[in-house]
């Protein structure tokens, strides 16, 4: 299976709709980072993570720039 059968068909929405393809909402973020909606505020309230902002009360989230924010965050453990 290549990764263009993996893709979302976007051919039948309407052109508005193809650029949220591929956006997550807060729930399905913490689902994925195994973490729980609030965390996921509390990132984005702080400018910790990346997100896309809709309209007033719609926010929604790129998966890769998320991982790539949180992989900027990453420390490696100090060995004494």
């Amino acid at each position: 299976m290549s990764t263009t059968e993996l893709a979302l068909p976007v051919t039948g929405l309407p052109k508005e709709s193809r650029a949220l393809v591929g956006l997550l909402t807060k729930e399905e973020l913490a689902a994925e980072l195994r973490c729980s909606p609030r965390q996921i505020e509390r990132l984005q309230l702080a400018r910790r993570i990346p997100f896309v902002k809709l309209s007033g009360r719609m926010v929604r989230y790129r998966r890769d720039a998320v991982l790539n924010a949180l992989a900027k965050m990453e420390t490696e453990a100090v060995c004494a």
